[in-house]
């Protein structure tokens, strides 16, 4: 399915060639138009089909029951996990209705917990917006902006493509309470003159997909004028761990604390639980993990303890009930390649 915000033209022969290769029928290739008050799912080989109308509408499967709704994917996200070739992560229903579920239950303990004393932004009377620009095609973007946005009851305008200038542009125009990016772009805004009061409607902003250090952080933070917050997560684990809480400001370059309905362990490399303090891989179990790799078989035995813990082959450590990446496990790159 490809979503038209103006560049079907480009695009759309991309698809179908990938659909090709792939050996996906074309007329399972369809195009979402929604741009300029569009609204229409067309068929690619009868344009003349709107799948949004009854009469043409899909056999889609409808399952209901909870091993196919735990076990089935029904979505691939490539990662390469920082090394190697990319492989094809399985995302369940399961997988994505809970991590969706647990970023809710944490804006609204954010939101119910904070006073004026916690935050510099009033959250009380936080209604969601916010200008899309990462990917859709990573998990940062189909997740957190497709998923959490719609869970959170607000508005998030979509850019087709990731643009300085146009970024500020639209964050001006369409006043985002909430932003979610990586560091490299947060770097950007730090660095542009151009920024003056484009980010004087956020309340909250928060920075993942890789580390980000306190210098660079508290520079963010001074630019933007709200809190910069970080969080940790995998494609694997269906987006995010760990994360701050958005009344607390914290500039230590830690990720944040772990998120609900999750565990988390760290270990050494004979798999045994570390002190407190004390660095070793983090290890997941919830139901955010992914089922594994799709047709690589050997790569999702590698990712997993003979226990079914998730190996995140990221080196960490737990201080003060906050959690912090010092590094990445070397061997396990090579056992994954």
């Amino acid at each position: 399915i490809e979503a038209v915000t103006g560049v079907q033209t480009c695009a759309l022969p991309i698809s179908l060639k990938s659909a090709k290769e792939c050996g996906i029928p074309l007329d399972r290739v369809l195009v979402l138009d929604s741009a300029n008050h569009q609204r229409g799912l067309r068929d690619t080989v009868q344009p003349e089909r709107n799948y949004l109308k009854p009469a043409y509408e899909l056999d889609w499967a409808r399952p209901t029951d909870l091993d196919t709704l735990e076990k089935k994917p029904i979505c691939l996200m490539f990662s390469s996990g920082t090394t190697g070739p990319p492989k094809g992560v399985m995302m369940s229903h399961k997988n994505i209705v809970a991590q969706s579920l647990t970023w809710q239950a944490t804006l609204r303990d954010s939101l119910n917990t904070a006073t004026p004393a916690k935050a510099d932004k009033d959250l009380k009377n936080f209604k969601y917006g916010i200008v899309a620009h990462l990917p859709a095609a990573h998990v940062a973007g189909s997740q957190g902006y497709f998923m959490n946005g719609t869970m959170a009851g607000g508005t998030t305008f979509w850019m087709t493509k990731f643009v300085l200038a146009d970024f500020l542009h639209y964050t001006k125009k369409y006043r985002p309470t909430h932003m979610m990016s990586v560091p490299s772009i947060y770097l950007q805004i730090i660095n542009s003159p151009d920024v003056t009061d484009h980010f004087q409607t956020l309340v909250h902003a928060q920075v993942g997909a890789a580390p980000m250090g306190p210098g660079l952080q508290g520079l963010g933070q001074e630019k933007i004028g709200c809190y910069l917050n970080q969080s940790y997560g995998l494609t694997e684990t269906s987006a995010a761990l760990t994360m701050t809480p958005w009344y607390q400001n914290d500039t230590t370059g830690g990720i944040g604390a772990l998120l609900p309905n999750s565990r988390l362990r760290i270990v050494n490399d004979n798999l045994e639980d570390v002190v407190e303090g004390q660095e070793g891989e983090f290890l997941v179990k919830g139901k955010i993990v992914t089922q594994g790799y799709y047709n690589n078989p050997e790569a999702t035995a590698a990712m997993f303890t003979p226990d079914g813990w998730l190996r995140t082959g990221d080196i960490g450590l737990r201080r003060d009930g906050l959690f912090y990446i010092v590094d990445r496990k070397k061997v396990r790159h090579l056992s994954m390649q």
